[in-house]
């Protein structure tokens, strides 16, 4: 049984309205962000301080930012080969590495990227009082402090703060401190992002590092074969997510490298392809790549 002819009219009638009220809008919504497009140019990443720059993945970010053609790059690290050794959880190395970026840069920092990080290795139960508020001091504490401080002195930078286990509210068994850490960031990002602040959280994935592999167990040697990848790889990721970020002059943004769907894929092609020993020696745990 069909509709009356007067009621299919209306509901075609209708229809078609709102099909041309959608696409009004939707044309009003392009011409404006078109125009707004015009007036304002592209920001180009010229200037950059990595944090935490003397090994792992800050330094192959840092090698990979000025291959994307950063001007000035200014690494930090409490040891090393980098342009200022201090110690980022105290006031003083803070006020240090603000100084150095001013200096080197003219007082323009386009970005901060915060890679610092560490971890301990044992049950809730052994942790010491100190072991607990280094973790924690490292990790969350001084990344806040510095980013409240880059904020101040230089109000258009982008900061990235790269997560970790547990930045999902997930269990860190043995590194209970380590994941409550990073859990925190994600938070603190919506925080600073609300406030009108340039805060991203940017996710690595796993990769083979010191943090990963100091004191892993046996078991987990065939899993790092499978989701890890190499600093330099990581870091190549981090570097063109981060330029795309500055260039498209965001806030609040949270890039992950390994996703649901990448780490089902990865799963499903290790029962194809085997990983063993792809970059652990799964007898040993020694890395193996060069």
């Amino acid at each position: 049984m069909g509709f009356p002819i007067s009621f299919s009219v209306y509901v075609l009638g209708g229809g078609t309205l709102a099909v041309l009220l959608l696409l009004l809008f939707a044309s009003s919504r392009l011409l404006n962000s078109g125009k707004g497009d015009g007036k304002k140019k592209k920001r180009r990443l010229k200037t950059a301080v990595v944090v935490g720059a003397s090994r792992g993945l800050g330094a192959d970010l840092s090698r990979s930012l000025l291959a994307l053609g950063v001007e000035k790059l200014v690494t930090v690290a409490r040891t090393g080969d980098v342009d200022v050794c201090c110690d980022v959880t105290t006031k003083e190395g803070q006020e240090t590495v603000i100084k150095k970026a001013q200096e080197e840069t003219g007082g323009l920092v386009d970005v901060f990227v915060v890679c610092a990080a560490r971890t301990c290795r044992k049950p809730a139960r052994e942790l010491t009082f100190n072991e607990i508020g280094e973790t924690l001091t490292t990790n969350l504490v001084a990344p806040f402090q510095l980013a409240v401080r880059v904020f101040q002195t230089f109000p258009e930078a982008h900061v990235f703060f790269v997560d970790g286990a547990g930045s999902r509210g997930n269990a860190t068994p043995r590194s209970s401190p380590y994941g409550a850490s990073k859990a925190a960031l994600p938070q603190l990002v919506k925080s600073l992002s609300s406030e009108g602040h340039r805060a991203h959280c940017i996710s690595p994935g796993m990769f083979t590092s010191s943090l990963l592999l100091d004191g892993h167990e046996a078991k987990h040697r065939r899993v790092f074969n499978i989701l890890c990848e190499t600093p330099k790889t990581v870091g190549e990721w981090v570097a063109r997510n981060v330029k795309e970020e500055v260039e498209r002059d965001s806030r609040g943004t949270y890039r992950k490298f390994l996703t649901p769907l990448s780490v089902l894929w990865r799963f499903v092609k290790s029962a194809v392809v085997s990983p063993k020993n792809r970059l652990v020696d799964e007898q040993t745990g020694k890395v193996v790549y060069c």
